[in-house]
């Protein structure tokens, strides 16, 4: 870098951010505060995601179930919902071959190839080494529990990725298959986010809608990207009783502001108004396990523990402290897993 410039565009960023203080982020110092600020700050969340772009599109759900696979201790299922007019996103669905209601796992991917990762479905070598170093095969951990388990693909991943990439007319990169979409979403006031939590919601209502889902036992789990879908779904979506996050804790302001994370991660105008705490926050008092990798390459673990302490007060206030946990473990960016079935088994009742 030419010495006479001085500071990096980005450097200068992280700067200006350092000095801001969010408008809605967490003072509150009592029950009453506390809900003022859930509600107000989930208002201004679903603008800045998008939602008032996407209110006219509440449509029936028109379910098409294909027949059910024998995978040895369960079955799976191909599923596929309307989300919005003319749009509908597919799923895989688990369920146990004993039982006649359960209690349902919503098993939220990443970045990779879709629901087939945290199903353990790989077509070659190289998707199997893929879901191996993220630990991907959790929504198989989950029916093997007695779960019944619902996989979506995310808009831009697994079906849902766009078959060329227009712009360079080569394959879509797996990993930042997003992109695109999540430019697109922007330019027309919605967010990429804000379109997974969106489709997510018509998940629970097609959860609801099932008689062998018991109703109101929903968990929503998830590494990395998954992790954040968990995290933006039980913030605004009360029908998730419990959450399990991981490889997303840790602020914006010292992750995406410090590395070149995907643009899947931008809300617009968010550090103006919250941090990732004041979102997490938002679960408060339901049960919330957090998972941090010593050796995360996108979170350092002194931001996710900084991070972490911030939900924790929250949850103080609320008088849940005994609500929220972190599984410190040693790894990567990575699933864990090692306290998450004894966190769902103790608190999803």
């Amino acid at each position: 870098m030419n010495s006479t410039i001085g500071t990096t565009p980005v450097e200068y960023l992280r700067k200006y951010q350092s000095t801001m203080e969010p408008k809605l982020g967490f003072r509150a110092t009592n029950a009453k505060d506390l809900e003022t600020w859930k509600a107000a700050l989930r208002e201004k969340l679903r603008d800045l995601l998008g939602f008032d772009a996407m209110k006219a599109w509440q449509c029936d759900l028109l379910p098409r179930e294909d027949e059910s696979e024998d995978r040895g201790g369960y079955t799976m299922q191909r599923v596929t919902i309307q989300t919005a007019p003319g749009f509908r996103i597919p799923l895989l669905v688990l369920r146990p071959k004993t039982g006649n209601r359960f209690k349902s796992v919503l098993a939220l991917h990443g970045h990779g190839y879709g629901k087939r990762d945290v199903c353990g479905i790989a077509d070659n070598a190289s998707e199997r080494v893929w879901q191996d170093h993220v630990n991907y095969r959790y929504a198989i951990d989950a029916v093997e529990r007695g779960y019944i388990v619902f996989a979506p693909d995310k808009r831009a991943f697994g079906e849902l990725m766009e078959a060329r990439d227009a712009r360079s007319d080569r394959q879509t990169d797996n990993y930042r298959s997003c992109e695109w979409h999540t430019m697109s979403a922007i330019l027309l006031g919605m967010t990429q986010i804000g379109l997974h939590v969106w489709d997510n919601q018509r998940v629970l209502d097609y959860i609801d809608q099932r008689q062998d889902c018991l109703r109101g036992s929903v968990a929503a789990l998830g590494v990395s990207g998954g992790g954040q879908a968990s995290l933006w779904l039980g913030a605004l979506d009360e029908r998730v009783k419990v959450a399990v996050i991981s490889g997303h804790l840790g602020s914006f302001g010292k992750s995406i502001l410090l590395t070149d994370g995907c643009t899947c991660n931008t809300v617009p105008q968010l550090l103006l108004w919250a941090e990732k705490s004041d979102v997490a926050g938002l679960i408060a008092p339901r049960p919330l396990l957090l998972e941090s990798g010593s050796d995360d390459e996108r979170y350092s673990r002194e931001s996710q523990l900084e991070c972490y302490r911030e939900i924790q007060r929250i949850y103080r206030v609320a008088g849940a402290s005994d609500r929220i946990d972190i599984d410190l473990f040693k790894g990567h960016h990575r699933w864990s897993g090692r306290k998450a079935w004894d966190w769902l088994a103790t608190w999803l009742t």
